[in-house]
């Protein structure tokens, strides 16, 4: 799989939450860009049925486990740390909530590559991700580039 962006999916009470919907279209928008396919990632305890709401996801890996049912960061972090070392995606892409921050910030220690958070904006320029992310309470916005991958996002809601 070349170049696959990968979605951390996030829901409440049996459905996607509206940002995750919005972070596949970005998704989307990336890998119809650069090429690759997007990989929606979903974490919990009898989380099949969600993979279906998935349609901007050309994959859906669904990770199954009663440890996952109550979202928290630890066990999160351990099925993604190996998850996202064995498949290498060219950008990982988690919401800008507690749960996502958390863990992309884990992730980026863990794994040695690049984090944006505050992102509203993806664009793809001369092959790279750039990221704009609002920092200071929304008083400035910051470009970041992501030229080779991998590297993690979070996103904020309604991006």
């Amino acid at each position: 799989m070349s170049n696959p962006i990968f979605v951390v999916a996030e829901y409440l009470k049996g459905a996607l939450t509206e940002a995750t919907f919005e972070a596949l279209g970005a998704a989307r928008a990336l890998a119809d860009e650069l090429g690759g396919q997007v990989v929606g990632v979903v974490l919990g305890d009898g989380v099949e049925c969600l993979a279906g709401q998935m349609a901007a996801a050309d994959r859906v890996l669904a990770v199954n486990d009663p440890t996952l049912a109550n979202f928290t960061p630890e066990a999160s972090l351990a099925v993604l740390d190996p998850l996202l070392r064995e498949h290498q995606p060219r950008l990982t892409v988690l919401l800008n909530t507690a749960l996502g921050m958390d863990l992309a910030a884990a992730l980026s220690v863990r794994l040695g590559w690049p984090a944006v958070a505050y992102c509203n904006g993806l664009r793809v320029e001369d092959g790279a991700v750039v990221t704009t992310s609002q920092i200071y309470g929304g008083k400035v916005l910051a470009e970041s580039v992501l030229a080779d991958g991998p590297g993690l996002v979070s996103v904020l809601a309604g991006a």
